[in-house]
């Protein structure tokens, strides 16, 4: 059996009788630990009111973002589409609420109640219908909608895209979506009276930090959004997009 611990910012534990699933094995290469590691980092970096807090989570995977809010004292249910990865949540943290949720289909949220927080990281790419998914989290967040998703550095769209779905890290249908940074952005102004873009960006190399000049094999490009019930006076935030971005550094 691997060691289990609970993960404290950008701590990825390390199970290795999960990596006995072919689905789940992504999960615990080294570029998916520094991956979680950078945007966790930076997430802690941002100085919004995260303890204490009601939290869902969605696209939850096996779990690595959740000691986030654990650590933090939070009061969290976590959902994922895949019940493998909902088994490896419910081993880690037993105090969890968990679910199995397709958020191509997200219906079943309402059923969970309104939380303060809505942490949505690293799942909207990988969902057939992103604006649907986007107004069901709207309705269950009564504060903040954190939000990370890969996207497209240009255009309007959702772009849809093929993915693997034997890999329980992409989408549970096969098919996924790349939105362009400003369809993200318009489409969450429509359900929040505040949304920001944050002014750095995690220190991993899919977060560009000038869009302006993006190499054509640039591969997975990554922004993370915050919005807001209310307005944050918040130097970390930006409530426009932005061409250049500073990296992260801690």
């Amino acid at each position: 059996m691997g060691k289990t611990r609970t993960m404290r910012d950008g701590d990825i534990f390390d199970d290795s009788s999960s990596r006995h699933h072919p689905g789940l094995v992504n999960f615990y290469n080294e570029h998916y630990r520094r991956h979680n590691e950078a945007r966790l980092y930076h997430l802690a970096g941002l100085g919004l009111p995260l303890r204490n807090r009601t939290v869902l989570e969605v696209g939850a995977g096996p779990g690595h973002h959740t000691g986030f809010y654990v650590e933090r004292d939070c009061d969290i249910t976590a959902t994922d589409a895949r019940v493998e990865c909902i088994d490896q949540i419910r081993r880690h943290f037993p105090s969890v609420r968990t679910a199995v949720v397709d958020m191509n289909n997200p219906r079943e949220l309402t059923t969970f109640g309104i939380f303060e927080i809505v942490h949505c990281y690293g799942l909207l790419y990988h969902l057939e219908d992103p604006a649907t998914a986007i107004r069901a989290l709207a309705a269950a967040c009564t504060d903040l909608l954190l939000l990370e998703t890969c996207v497209s550095p240009r255009g309007s769209g959702i772009n849809r895209t093929p993915e693997i779905q034997a890999d329980y890290t992409q989408s549970i249908t096969g098919a996924g979506c790349r939105p362009g940074r400003k369809w993200v952005f318009e489409t969450l102004r429509k359900y929040f009276p505040f949304v920001y873009q944050t002014c750095t960006q995690p220190a991993h190399e899919e977060f560009p930090t000038d869009w302006t000049a993006l190499p054509r094999d640039a591969g997975l490009m990554r922004i993370v959004t915050v919005s807001s019930r209310h307005e944050l006076q918040n130097p970390l935030l930006s409530d426009a997009l932005l061409d250049h971005q500073d990296r992260f550094s801690g």
